[in-house]
């Protein structure tokens, strides 16, 4: 086979199938670029193996991507074929791929897209193979194939359906389940795709643990509950107590709309425990004869839901934990596990797990395996297995959907030992909560390219596996610590650098300087940094520490609060190993109560201003500049048709064409012309220049969602430090007041959103030192929001190109 790339996705041999696909593509030229491109294309559409076909997509995205469309022989601008457009708007990325390819047209314009579509089209593959292994399970099997209510195989024992005869009350199941913590992952090696394509390298060091706030007179529980009993009214009510939500289902429709409410983890575990199974969905089945067929009489049942002092987006698999909990508690309520009371057998802690990777896909939650360690007592190495004969996963991929657990005994882990452990480890949680879906995603694809530097970090981190899960055996925590930094330093971020941020930086710095040799070394768990961290230090400071840490995580929180998306204070937790798994108790008599929501806390929202700060409508009116009348004028020419979506457009007669090379200004080199640069110069000296940095937004999609003031988000590694965009414009004036002779003054328009946070960042920076003069400048023009028309409505829905989702997303979508 001539073609390298292909040679190099389908060979048995590790040393060819893990060649880089820089090392592949490096000096080649436009022609062989694209006679690679044609071949690779046609195997990828030849291929019936959906891990070829990810591999295949992705090589093709770099080809086009970064070698192609940046390749001198190439022309830099073109036209999309708008047809090619609207096919990968409606996520069918093979027509889109079909039209580009076939359009003729080599150039830069057409190759970006063609690398979106092939991008996209890789992970659309790693969906549906998720989806394929998922079905395949033998533990997943029947959810797939109950045709009707004659088939529905699940019944619930009659005595948690009678009533206690003294107080009439129900009886309540509730399992609870500790979190884990995960010293090692190995680099996510855990997530679907690494843990199925390379089983070998995935293997986590996994910690089951009971938590509570440090500080607290609370006992330290499992902080994962899930509660189920019986109710007379034919509904499933659904309740999280920490959402503060609650819904009563009575329709498959409504069962399976995951996008409507806050509840949707709650959902997809009823769903993936399989008392409502997922083939049940689209039918026309009433739910209350699904309910009297399980309950054997007319009722419903309620689940409730409660988190114990851990917010959403912790590091610590909450998410995950409680879904597995959802399941365990459902499916011994349904019989499908015998005891009502204690923990899990192997066989069903497995099946409860591959449940909960399947909860994870409905509900949209992400992971991996290890997420649900908690189901598993004690500490443990979690490790891939490579797929054998009679595995449904035998012949597609290389390891098996579910990993093993190896859970380690007392004598490989004295009592002695886990003291050790519990003395030297701090637990804490920053306060950042951040999507780790992106970073999976980089994660992935880079694990697929085998990235020189990114391919030899995993390969440390695999290394470094073995070494600290020996430090841990052995109770020596400061070789642990060095080991755990190491990996943090030397693999995680060199892996995927996003993992590291400001705060995270800035909070080890200060650890180490003050505390020198008591500290021994820092821990990210999870997927990324700033939420649930751990520090290894001096058993006899420990106390010590963990008042001084959180004084320090409350004052990085105070100067990074609209740098960061802060969802908590910071917290330092204290916590011990569970030696149970996940557990379950049945409630009776006068015990069978279930936690309700609080009234004094619903709907609260912890704003982070102090109460003297708030101001009223009219104050805010006042103060940033709404004109009345103006406003007014506007709403009465939206309600009569004046104006609106379909005239805000040019007259058809407008002739609209590209801009011209020769229309603007060409500075590729970065360098302009003596003709244009010497009279800059010039202008500056004479100080008839000013820079102005537009500085009003939040930055909401920027932060994918968080508050976040975007001018000052520190995103970027520069020189060792992280900057934000107001230091990087500063620095440029910085640079042009060198050169010129004179600094030029530096203007930052601000708006009620960020004019504050502005303020305050550069005095506690002292305005970065800058020698000219830097003046904010507040904008005094606010609006105030109309309700569209319905005719507005009805154009963008009709006119406007719509970008639909993967199927599970754009379900949601729909729904909402």
């Amino acid at each position: 086979m001539s073609n390298e790339l292909i040679e190099t996705i389908v060979s048995e041999n590790e040393d060819v199938r893990n060649r880089s696909i820089n090392f592949l593509l490096q000096d080649k030229k436009k022609d062989e670029l694209l006679k690679l491109a044609e071949e690779l294309e046609a195997f990828r559409k030849s291929s019936d193996n959906l891990y070829n076909k990810v591999r295949a997509s992705l090589f093709l995205f770099v080809i086009y991507r970064f070698y192609l469309q940046k390749n001198s022989e190439i022309i830099q601008c073109g036209e999309i074929p708008f047809e090619g457009v609207k096919a990968a708007f409606e996520r069918d990325f093979e027509k889109a791929l079909g039209i580009y390819l076939n359009n003729g047209s080599h150039n830069s314009a057409v190759f970006s897209a063609i690398a979106d579509s092939y991008y996209k089209v890789s992970f659309k593959y790693l969906l549906d193979q998720v989806k394929l292994s998922i079905s395949l399970c033998k533990e997943n099997y029947h959810l797939y194939n109950i045709d009707d209510l004659d088939d529905y195989p699940f019944s619930v024992p009659s005595d948690l359906t009678a009533p206690d005869a003294e107080t009439g009350r129900y009886p309540v199941g509730m399992d609870a389940s500790p979190v884990r913590l995960d010293p090692s992952h190995s680099g996510w090696s855990d997530i679907f795709f690494l843990g199925m394509d390379f089983p070998e390298g995935a293997r986590v060091l996994n910690l089951s643990a009971n938590l509570r706030i440090h500080g607290s007179n609370d006992p330290i529980l499992p902080p994962c509950e899930c509660y189920c009993r019986f109710i007379e009214e034919p509904v499933i009510h659904l309740v999280s107590i920490d959402l503060k939500a609650s819904k009563k289902i009575s329709t498959l429709q409504e069962l399976f709309n995951f996008g409507n409410d806050y509840l949707s983890l709650l959902k997809a575990g009823v769903v993936a425990s399989g008392i409502i199974p997922p083939c049940f969905e689209n039918k026309d089945i009433p739910l209350k004869d699904i309910l009297r067929r399980m309950l054997n009489k007319s009722g419903g049942i309620e689940i409730i839901t409660k988190v114990n002092g851990i917010p959403k987006g912790s590091r610590l698999a909450v998410s995950t934990t409680l879904l597995s909990a959802i399941i365990s508690r459902l499916m011994r309520f349904s019989g499908q596990i015998k005891n009502q009371s204690g923990g899990l057998q192997e066989d069903e802690r497995r099946v409860v797990a591959s449940r909960a990777i399947l909860g994870e896909w409905l509900g949209g939650s992400g992971g991996g395996w290890q997420d649900s360690g908690g189901l598993w007592p004690g500490i443990k190495v979690i490790a891939g297995k490579l797929a054998e004969e009679g595995h449904p996963e035998f012949g597609i991929s290389r390891g098996c959907l579910l990993p093993e657990h190896n859970v380690f005994t007392r004598e490989e882990i004295s009592r002695e030992v886990e003291e050790r452990i519990l003395d030297s480890m701090v637990l804490v949680h920053g306060g950042i909560s951040q999507d780790v879906g992106p970073v999976l995603e980089m994660v992935t694809g880079k694990y697929l390219l085998k990235y020189e530097e990114e391919w030899k970090a995993r390969l440390k981190g695999i290394d470094l596996f073995d070494k600290i899960v020996d430090a841990l055996k052995a109770g020596d925590m400061r070789e642990l610590g060095r080991l755990t930094t190491e990996d943090w330093e030397e693999s995680i971020q060199k892996i995927i650098p996003w993992v590291n941020n400001a705060f995270t930086e800035d909070l080890i710095q200060k650890v180490k300087e003050e505390f020198r040799g008591d500290y021994s070394g820092f821990m990210m768990l999870g997927g990324m940094s700033g939420g649930g961290m751990a520090f290894i230090v001096n058993p006899g400071i420990r106390e010590v520490f963990k008042k001084r840490i959180a004084g320090i995580m409350h004052g990085l929180k105070e100067l990074y609060n609209s740098s960061f998306p802060f969802i908590i204070d910071p917290v330092v937790y204290d916590f011990e190993i569970n030696h149970h798994g996940i557990m379950a108790c049945l409630f009776k008599g006068r015990d069978a109560v279930v936690p309700e929501i609080q009234p004094d806390f619903r709907g609260k929202i912890d704003t982070d201003r102090p109460s003297g700060e708030e101001m009223d409508e009219t104050e805010i009116r006042s103060r940033y500049g709404f004109d009345e009348r103006s406003h007014e004028y506007m709403k009465k020419l939206l309600k009569i048709g004046e104006i609106g979506l379909g005239k805000n457009r040019l007259p058809a007669a407008t002739r609209i064409q590209d801009v011209g090379y020769d229309d603007i200004l060409h500075f590729e080199n970065e360098k302009a012309d003596n003709e244009y640069y010497d009279p800059g110069i010039d202008s500056i000296k004479k100080r008839e220049i000013a820079v102005v940095t537009f500085a009003g937004g939040m930055g909401s999609r920027w932060s994918g969602g968080g508050a976040v003031v975007k001018p000052i988000n520190p995103f970027m590694k520069i020189d060792g430090k992280y900057r934000t965009f107001i230091e990087s414009h500063i620095a440029k004036s910085r640079k042009t007041g060198e050169l010129s002779g004179f600094m030029p003054p530096h203007v930052f328009t601000t708006s009620y959103l960020t004019h504050g946070a502005i303020v305050k960042y550069l005095e506690s920076f002292k305005y970065f030192d800058y020698e000219g003069e830097v003046y904010l400048s507040p904008s005094k023009s606010i609006g105030h929001r109309v309700y569209p028309m319905e005719r507005d409505l009805r154009f963008y829905w009709e006119e406007q190109l719509q970008q639909k989702m993967d199927d599970n997303v754009q379900k949601i979508q729909d729904d909402l």
